[in-house]
């Protein structure tokens, strides 16, 4: 199991297409997630290819960064 499978898997059973589905991360096993979904996050204290991959780059976890992508691109 992975993130990428288990957001697929809850997408398909909540009728949700991944164009519509936005998730955040900033590590090497979070990258087939980010490719997964429609609305790609990277953390600001996230690695240049994470960011480089995402379509949006939020603030670092000390930062609230969660908090900011969410009010910015999901709300």
């Amino acid at each position: 199991a992975t993130k990428a499978s288990g957001l697929k898997h809850l997408a398909e059973k909540l009728e949700i297409a991944p164009d519509q589905i936005m998730a955040l991360g900033d590590a090497a096993n979070d990258l087939e997630m980010l490719q997964f979904v429609g609305q790609s996050v990277a953390m600001g204290n996230a690695s240049d290819d994470i960011k480089e991959l995402c379509k949006y780059v939020t603030l670092t976890n000390d930062e609230a960064g969660v908090a900011h992508a969410i009010r910015t691109w999901a709300l």
